[in-house]
């Protein structure tokens, strides 16, 4: 019997019992055991004794137990021990971690080949909150792979996801951030890919450091592009016990790559048993996962786990890695060849997400994300569908209906003194026409109407915004609009001329669509019932060219107000959050929309119609109805019409202004900002935090799940 099977049934270190192996690599072994003193169930993981000798591997485990203890995160497995216990006349090292349930997302991925784009952006999330946790610590973990992700069942109907095995990671100082401080980085990188001598030599270096350990260990060592250094897959095996044996392949170990052996001379300051997994020029990692800095032995920062993250989020959606083959095809790829269409393999997928996976398997480190979490958070915002949106604006307009409908009750106070004057005009033009008495009245209703527009969009938007962050920085407080209308008065004046233009577009916008209807309208109806009036029409060419010109002049102004709604629809909670006004948060609310424009497209459409209905509606009414029809009936169509229109009005003014505020916090969030970032610029005096809020404040969580919380209680 083996000494690793003699462990069963024994008390290693007087504190844990060995009940049974959960797996065996080919550098150790992990069992189930139980903490003497707590009776808790854990996994335990032991180097095999032969290797004890070789002081590299000792060392991994010490910097695992280092860098995971030095991580309290929810989505890092908790190491909780790390030692050296005597067995007989053999010493082993031994680590000690937290037993979870459930599987690594590689074992889903053999079965499930691709997943769908809630669950991989569920699961990057989680991941990426635990890299970016890794990261402010100075941490990078340098072997990111889907057997190194673990999903725990969280008995939800979900995963909590378990970032496992820091066994390769690049430690700094507690504290120090591991931001790169030049661009060495990349162009030593781009000097390298206009010549192979590098990569040449790196393959040569794996061949000699191959046989070398062959002899060393007289085992069967050869580079698998699925393991790392160390270990075969045994991390599968780390939490939970195996169901089945490895296959043939997980059997196989790897090497550790180096250029040369020489480098501790090259830096004194490492020490000598951790030379071999800290020097430049060392080639540490899982090769499928590896960036191409990583590749060719550059010093590596945080954007070289972005890499991994990238080359991950790839494999979840198609099923298969960007780059295949042998290690020495694995290298060249990853230095020089762009990864597959993912787009083609899964055309169901938004272009804004494979295009951030894309920046994600970028060559060059600095145009990937900036940071683990601003990739989470684009991912997440650049996946909504307007869909969604609806879903969680109808959410948080059903849970704070009475607050909402406060604010548009306040929104449409022009609006009903318009339709009172429209009822006016309506009784005067039936009882007293008055040529001069009709067209003011006309003109005043014209300009009510723009007034209104332009009110209501200031009161909409520029109160349910704040009181959209209202509901995220203090979720738990009775929801007031005083704070909102405070910032709205302290921004009034950069707001107005903003406010005045958008309006203008919308009060364009919703004359062309009427006028171009009824001239439609008409001209159909003209052909239908007059047989020969298309044949008068092309007798007269000044007519028809009289006719064309109208017809294009209308749908001109029609696209061109159309195309100024869309593009600056977010200009309110760019004036109002941002503080920025004029013809700037114009700019920038165009910007904004460029970067979720394909949402934004969907939910404007929607309100087009909206637009379109209510003003086909009103016309409609005017011309066939109120118009030809005796006071009375005139004046009660009237009356009822503008009621409705109304209700109508203030029932769904909240709605498009909660959409629109929505898609401003996800437009930010596609350029990778976290919320607590957009909210800095926004913190009203009037709103005080509660002292727990305060506390827990730096751990805040997504504005896209509390949203999507509100959105399910609905």
């Amino acid at each position: 019997m083996s000494l690793l099977a003699e462990l069963v049934g024994q008390t290693l270190d007087n504190k844990y019992r060995i009940e049974k192996q959960l797996g065996q690599g080919g550098m150790g072994a992990v069992y189930l055991a139980t903490h003497i003193g707590t009776l808790r169930p854990v996994a335990l993981k032991v180097i095999t004794p032969q290797f004890m000798s070789h002081t590299e591997f000792v060392e991994r485990f010490r910097r695992e137990a280092e860098a995971a203890g030095r991580l309290r995160h929810p989505n890092v497995v908790n190491v909780t021990d790390f030692g050296f216990a005597e067995l007989g006349k053999s010493q082993l090292a031994y680590l000690v971690m937290e037993y979870l349930d459930g599987c690594n997302l590689g074992d889903v991925l053999k079965e499930e080949k691709n997943l769908p784009l809630a669950w991989v952006v569920d699961i990057l999330e989680q991941t990426c909150l635990a890299i970016e946790k890794a990261h402010t610590e100075g941490i990078i973990h340098r072997d990111l792979k889907p057997d190194n992700i673990w999903l725990e069942p969280n008995e939800r109907g979900g995963f909590t996801v378990k970032v496992l095995d820091f066994g390769l990671a690049k430690l700094a100082q507690p504290g120090t951030s591991s931001e790169p401080t030049n661009n060495k980085i990349s162009g030593n990188l781009t000097n390298k890919l206009k010549t192979q001598d590098t990569f040449q030599e790196a393959v040569t270096n794996v061949q000699i450091i191959q046989n070398s350990l062959d002899k060393e260990t007289k085992t069967a060592v050869q580079v698998n592009p699925q393991s790392n250094l160390v270990e075969k897959d045994e991390t599968k095996t780390a939490v939970q016990p195996s169901a089945s044996n490895s296959s043939p392949d997980e059997e196989k170990t790897a090497v550790q790559v180096a250029k040369a052996r020489t480098t501790q001379e090259q830096n004194p300051k490492e020490t000598k048993s951790t030379d071999k997994l800290t020097q430049a020029g060392a080639i540490l990692g899982t090769p499928i996962y590896m960036s191409p800095e990583q590749c060719v032995g550059e010093t590596l920062d945080k954007r070289s786990d972005i890499y991994s993250l990238g080359v991950i989020a790839y494999e979840m959606l198609t099923g298969e890695p960007p780059f295949k083959g042998n290690f020495n095809a694995l290298m060249m790829q990853h230095l020089s060849s762009p990864p597959p269409s993912l787009l083609d393999k899964r055309p169901d997928i938004p272009k804004a997400v494979a295009d951030l996976i894309n920046s994600a398997l970028s060559k060059q480190a600095p145009e990937r994300p900036v940071s683990a979490v601003a990739f989470a958070n684009a991912l997440r915002a650049r996946s909504e569908t307007a869909t969604s949106v609806m879903r969680q604006a109808f959410g948080l307009y059903a849970e704070h209906f009475s607050t909402f409908i406060q604010i548009s009750l306040i929104a449409s106070i022009p609006a009903i003194l318009v339709f009172v004057f429209s009822f006016i005009n309506t009784v005067l033009t039936k009882t007293a026409p008055n040529v001069l008495i009709n067209t003011l009245l006309t003109i005043f209703i014209l300009g009510g109407v723009i007034i209104n527009l332009m009110f209501t969009r200031a009161i909409s938007s520029g109160i349910s915004v704040p009181v959209l962050a209202q509901l995220i920085i203090a979720p738990l407080k009775e929801v007031s609009i005083r704070p909102a209308i405070e910032i709205l008065k302290k921004r009034l004046r950069i707001f107005l001329i903003p406010a005045l233009l958008y309006s203008l577009a919308e009060f364009f916008l919703a004359i062309s669509i009427s006028s171009t209807f009824f001239f439609t309208s008409n001209l159909v109806y003209q052909l239908i019932t007059e047989e020969n009036f298309l044949t008068e029409i092309l007798q007269q060419p000044n007519r028809l060219l009289r006719l064309t010109t109208i017809f294009l002049v209308m749908l001109t102004i029609l696209i061109t107000s159309g195309r100024t709604v869309f593009k600056y629809s977010l200009y309110a909670p760019v004036a109002i959050i941002e503080g920025i006004g004029g013809l700037a948060s114009l700019k920038h609310a165009k910007n904004l929309y460029l970067l979720s424009q394909r949402v934004t497209k969907k939910l404007m459409l929607l309100f087009l119609f909206y637009l379109s209905i209510i003003s086909i509606a009103s016309g409609s009414v005017n011309v066939f109805i109120i118009n030809p029809s005796p006071l009375p009936k005139a004046a009660i169509v009237s009356l009822l019409f503008n009621i409705s229109h109304i209700l109508i009005y203030i029932l769904i003014n909240p709605f498009v202004a909660i959409c629109l505020g929505l898609l401003y916090f996800k437009s930010r969030q596609i350029n990778g900002e976290s919320l607590k970032d957009i909210l800095a610029q926004y913190q009203p005096e009037t709103l005080s935090l509660s002292h727990w809020q305060t506390r827990i404040s730096k751990g805040q969580t997504s504005l896209l799940q509390s949203l999507r919380k509100s959105g399910r209680n609905a």
